[in-house]
């Protein structure tokens, strides 16, 4: 079955029905995508023609895959639009957009379809056509195919679920509006896990009381049956926080991506997980974050050489991602704390951006020296707990 968005065909009679000037025209646009609102994207840009982008907040639970409404675009005048549909990530790298172009000639709608699989699609192919700048699963189309206007459009990837590849066993896929889409079912994995479609149930860090510590008197009253505090939890889980006040964070716990277990390690009062899950630097920033730690941002050449000693023990290959970027602005490298570069360990010439694509840093565990590789590269990672900000 080939799923249709609800709801857009009803508002656009609305509009057709009450009629329009010339100059007062209105677009709404809709969104459809299976990448997870909150956890791979969490915010959504659209931008018509050369005017400022609006902007729409994503949170984790949203639903996306059966349609959104992203943007209602007054005043326009007839003739030709062009609409640019962006993802962006806690960094504001974009990891998802299209570009939609619409023929105004009343209120009308269109919906922007942006699927995961285009993530590896560079468009125009080998064999499309000039005109095929768009990704529509693993197809390029031209900007002019949308759902309302499948007369523009190439060959469907898919015509019902069927024709469409599963991922792990939480994961959905689906065909929708002629793309596969594989989108995440939380309510397959137990409490305290969500769905990661390539790599299954992960764990990811419970809420906590972030209220101050009582101290007034002992309570002699009866027992408090409201929620627990951050710290006095019978027992420790992957969440980055001291849970059984014990002066230990995560310890006699797994921290798990997949069915892989990480190495907790610790060093100078913090605690670190090395992972030798092979993931996107992006996708290693979001599980981290999951934990309540982030990639891990080195402050000097101390913790450089733990890093590197550590990985080098307790993970194969050789490098592993580190919490360091210049995907906002090239040749300008920020931690993922937002902090600019300051210590720094780059090998001879690096780095480089070969082939103008390397926006990411890794450490080598043999010299612990940094170079810049493709931020969609699978590999190791380490994480650190966030420290507590400074009093």
């Amino acid at each position: 079955m080939v799923h249709r968005s609800p709801g857009l065909s009803a508002l656009l009679a609305l509009l057709f029905w009450g009629g329009c000037a010339d100059d007062d025209l209105t677009l709404v646009v809709d969104l459809r995508t299976d990448l997870t609102p909150g956890v791979e994207f969490v915010g959504v840009e659209t931008r018509l023609d050369d005017s400022p982008a609006e902007s729409v907040t994503a949170f984790e639970g949203d639903s996306f895959v059966t349609g959104r409404r992203i943007a209602e675009l007054d005043g326009l005048d007839r003739g030709t639009h062009a609409v640019v549909v962006s993802l962006l990530d806690t960094t504001a790298r974009v990891v998802g957009e299209r570009r939609a172009v619409v023929e105004l000639s009343q209120s009308t709608g269109v919906t922007i379809v942006i699927a995961r699989a285009c993530t590896d699609v560079t468009c125009p192919g080998a064999g499309d056509a000039p005109n095929q700048t768009e990704c529509l699963g693993t197809i390029c189309v031209a900007p002019e195919c949308t759902p309302e206007t499948p007369e523009s459009c190439s060959p469907p990837e898919c015509a019902g679920d069927g024709d469409c590849p599963g991922g792990a066993a939480c994961a959905v896929a689906s065909c929708v509006e002629g793309a596969c889409f594989l989108s995440s079912d939380d309510a397959r994995c137990a409490s305290g896990q969500r769905c990661d479609v390539a790599l299954g149930c992960i764990d990811v860090a419970p809420p906590t009381d972030a209220g101050p510590s009582d101290t007034g008197p002992t309570d002699s009253g009866p027992a408090d049956t409201g929620p627990a505090d951050a710290c006095g939890a019978a027992m420790e889980s992957c969440n980055g926080t001291d849970d059984d006040c014990d002066d230990a964070v995560d310890e006699d716990v797994q921290c798990r991506v997949g069915a892989m277990e990480c190495q907790r390690v610790t060093n100078a009062g913090t605690t670190y997980q090395a992972c030798d899950a092979g993931l996107p630097w992006s996708s290693a920033a979001s599980v981290c974050a999951g934990w309540g730690y982030r990639l891990v941002v080195i402050d000097d050449a101390v913790e450089n050489a733990f890093v590197a000693s550590t990985l080098s023990a307790t993970i194969s290959g050789s490098n592993a991602w580190i919490g360091l970027s210049d995907l906002e602005v090239e040749g300008s490298w920020f931690w993922v704390d937002g902090t600019p570069e300051g210590f720094s360990a780059w090998a001879a010439a690096q780095p480089d951006d070969a082939g103008s694509g390397e926006d990411c840093a890794m450490i080598d565990f043999g010299s612990g020296l940094w170079s810049d590789r493709d931020c969609e590269i699978g590999e190791p990672f380490f994480c650190e707990v966030i420290p507590d900000p400074p009093e």
